[in-house]
């Protein structure tokens, strides 16, 4: 059975390990949305223009063909006959019909891109950063002096761990070395938006307990005889 475009997204989600609420928060995208498309529910979609945003979005992150999953879309969703004739009472259009409705979804597809783009930008700006924390979601106890924090930031322009600014790829994707003193370390981030004008801070903490057992040298009293001539 040939596959269909939500099984697609859907399988390309669920094979990366992105969980919808990530998928949400990453895209700016709303949950239900993105549900729907991945269900083949398109009576539920927002217009075409916005749908296709979606579908390149997923394409960016999950590395698939963009043209081909949006030509899929074009192909799957319901299609919607008008009767121009029954319409006006008056001309068919043929040929040049199908030119015009050509041009109105490129120009349509031009248009809503430049607004998902803007909306986009501005949701960077207006929402508050986001910080997801891949293996140290509540505070733990380790028995290493090095813990390898990784995560995840959405809509950040500046990551700091403990006051030091931390790289993060693309992606929002980040691998920080933390080095940790025996007993409660306190782990502060801070993720700041594109203007500085929200933050959003998360603190963890890592208790590290030395379990490897102590060398003790016993001090022996080493007696030495001389030879008795």
């Amino acid at each position: 059975m040939e596959d269909t475009l939500a099984k697609i997204l859907k399988s390309s989600r669920e094979k990366a390990g992105v969980s919808l609420v990530k998928m949400s928060i990453l895209t700016g995208i709303h949950s239900r949305h993105l549900a729907s498309l991945e269900t083949g529910e398109y009576t539920f979609l927002p217009p075409d223009v916005y749908v296709v945003g979606i579908i390149k979005k997923y394409a960016k992150n999950f590395d698939l063909d963009e043209k081909e999953l949006i030509d899929m879309f074009l192909q799957e969703k319901p299609k919607k006959e008008i009767n121009i004739n029954q319409a006006s009472g008056k001309h068919s259009y043929t040929g040049h019909g199908k030119s015009f409705s050509w041009r109105l979804l490129i120009f349509g597809l031009i248009f809503g891109s430049i607004l998902y783009f803007i909306f986009f930008e501005v949701s960077k700006m207006v929402l508050p950063p986001e910080i997801i924390l891949n293996n140290l979601n509540q505070d733990l106890s380790v028995n290493s002096s090095v813990f390898k924090l990784e995560g995840e930031v959405a809509r950040t322009k500046k990551l700091t761990i403990n006051g030091l600014e931390t790289y993060f790829d693309k992606d929002g994707k980040f691998i920080y070395d933390l080095n940790l003193n025996e007993g409660t370390n306190n782990i502060v981030l801070e993720a700041f938006n594109q203007n500085a004008s929200k933050k959003t801070i998360l603190e963890r903490k890592i208790i590290y307990q030395n379990l490897e057992p102590e060398i003790v040298k016993d001090e022996l009293d080493v007696s030495t005889t001389s030879p008795t001539l």
